[in-house]
């Protein structure tokens, strides 16, 4: 008896689910890359996944999507800084506000930070393609850290500092994912 091509699928489909393989891995195997449903706009995919407000992920730009964030080195790094230079305190407060995954943001480490500047063409490249404000390298940033002294950590062209947290500096939200 001849298979009907809608039952050869569904019994790839079940075979591919025990295996654990996805479309993606179909893609690849013959040379290309899965692209979603929803309309990507794909050239080749972009060097950081992109956090979209819907909460999806993809690496890839959807035209009917607002991306929020790019995800690099397991961090989420907001499209934009806050608007204002803030105070370090009026900084933790601001950026809590802000949620990735329900989860609030804060300034960023060291380490994420260290990462950003090496990598600042690239990063401030997808940034820009995504509609977002360019992280501007040559200013100074507040730095999370958990210090209950009268001085905060910033960095600044790539060198970290300790300063009042009574200064206004900028923010760029980000959460670091566990």
């Amino acid at each position: 008896m001849k298979q009907s091509k809608d039952a050869a699928v569904a019994a790839i489909f079940r075979e591919m689910l025990a295996k654990g393989v996805d479309i993606a891995d179909l893609c690849k195997r013959w040379g290309g890359e899965f692209v979603p449903e929803k309309g990507a706009e794909v050239i080749q995919p972009l060097p950081f996944d992109i956090l979209y407000q819907s909460g999806d992920i993809y690496s890839y730009k959807i035209l009917d999507e607002k991306p929020i964030a790019i995800l690099v080195e397991r961090c989420f790094i907001s499209l934009w800084d806050l608007p204002e230079k803030q105070s370090f305190l009026d900084a933790i407060q601001k950026t809590e506000k802000i949620k990735f995954f329900n989860r609030p943001a804060n300034m960023g480490v060291r380490k994420i930070w260290d990462f950003l500047f090496e990598n600042a063409e690239v990063v401030n490249q997808e940034i820009e393609s995504l509609g977002g404000q360019k992280i501007d390298f040559s200013s100074a940033y507040w730095i999370y850290s958990h210090s209950g002294r009268s001085v905060g950590l910033c960095v600044e062209n790539g060198i970290e500092k300790a300063i009042p947290k009574s200064k206004e500096l900028n923010v760029r939200p980000m959460q670091l994912l566990s």
